[in-house]
């Protein structure tokens, strides 16, 4: 499951359990950042499905050629625009949330890993950690404890 794909769905849902955690994304960035990400995603792919298209009809007139050059062009300049996009988009969801999951334990961080990012059930983490599904929920549980904790400590030192 793509991971904004719930702040997509529910934007306003997961703005209440932030707040309820104590948490600060700034979810609307974030969006406007993935969904500008998305329509050039979706530009690049027809640009791309135009250009094997053209490929695949034998020997190209010139016409054809300088077209392919236009589209090549324009897949240079979405890439050279998604790049720098995307990366901002990923740093505001995730920069301050990973340094924060780095410092967890170690059994904590693959239990978050996998049910959070992921996306596994808690059997399926409890399966690939070899341990009972209920330590699996102790893990999230003092996990997210832990990450509120500190979350909410950061937030308080910064000026």
């Amino acid at each position: 499951m793509d991971r904004l794909q719930r702040v997509r769905d529910d934007p306003e849902g997961v703005r209440a359990m932030l707040a309820a955690r104590h948490f600060d994304a700034p979810l609307d960035r974030i969006l406007q950042l993935d969904t500008q990400s998305r329509e050039l995603r979706a530009k690049k792919e027809l640009l791309q499905a135009e250009r094997n298209k053209a490929s695949k009809g034998g020997p190209p007139s010139d016409g054809v050629k300088a077209r392919m050059r236009e589209v090549g062009d324009q897949i240079k300049e979405i890439d050279a625009t998604l790049g720098p996009l995307e990366t901002e988009r990923d740093a505001l969801g995730s920069a301050r949330l990973g340094r924060l999951i780095a410092g967890l334990s170690p059994a904590q961080r693959a239990a978050v890993t996998m049910f959070y990012y992921e996306g596994r059930s808690v059997e399926q983490v409890a399966s690939v950690l070899g341990m009972p599904e209920n330590t699996v929920k102790t893990h999230l549980l003092r996990a997210r404890a832990a990450l509120r904790a500190a979350w909410t400590h950061e937030t308080e030192r910064e000026p």
